[in-house]
């Protein structure tokens, strides 16, 4: 089936926000109300014995950012899809290496996640700089993509390090938004 879905415009009212956020951590970011759209659509293929999904969904909160998430992936056996249900409703974690063999067929064909900036990060930098320890929100931008840097090094990809690192400091630099692709040649 393709599907399609909107829904504009749901707003959580700045008392119930205040219940659910009792340090007051959206109030002092300059939020009351918070508005939120949220946009979808794709197409889902089943047969006997597997599923497959190629989906795009937006989650846009007004004056604060939106995340896209898209992905396409076939072959997914329907009989893993229901026993993580199973697994979730009798409230156990599934047994994963069960899974393997059935897994193991999936095709990856991507995903992307996007983040665009409409005037949370400058908000948050501040706050998250505090926290940290980091002291101001220059020295937080100065340092990000170090910190990056030192975590990607494990990898030891420095080609990929260095995408990354650059990235990471164009956007806490002037941020607007950055994009996270995973996109084989040929599904795997």
């Amino acid at each position: 089936p393709i599907w399609d879905a909107k829904v504009s415009s749901v707003v959580i009212p700045a008392a119930l926000v205040a219940l659910a956020d009792p340090s007051g951590t959206m109030k002092n970011l300059g939020y009351g109300d918070l508005t939120f759209s949220m946009t979808g659509g794709g197409k889902t293929t089943i047969d006997a014995d597997n599923m497959g999904m190629d989906f795009n969904f937006t989650l846009a909160g007004k004056d604060m950012a939106a995340i896209k998430v898209a992905m396409n992936a076939d072959k997914i056996p329907l009989a893993v899809y229901a026993e993580l249900q199973k697994a979730q409703a009798n409230g156990k974690e599934p047994d994963m290496q069960a899974f393997m063999p059935q897994i193991q067929g999936i095709s990856f064909g991507g995903f992307s996640l996007r983040f665009e900036d409409a005037s949370i990060t400058p908000k948050l930098l501040p706050m998250i700089a505090a926290m940290s320890g980091m002291g101001t929100q220059e020295q937080l931008v100065a340092n990000a993509g170090a910190m990056a840097q030192v975590g990607l090094m494990q990898l030891n990809n420095p080609e990929f390090t260095n995408q990354v690192v650059g990235a990471i400091n164009t956007f806490m630099k002037e941020p607007k938004s950055f994009t996270i692709t995973l996109k084989p040649t040929a599904p795997v």
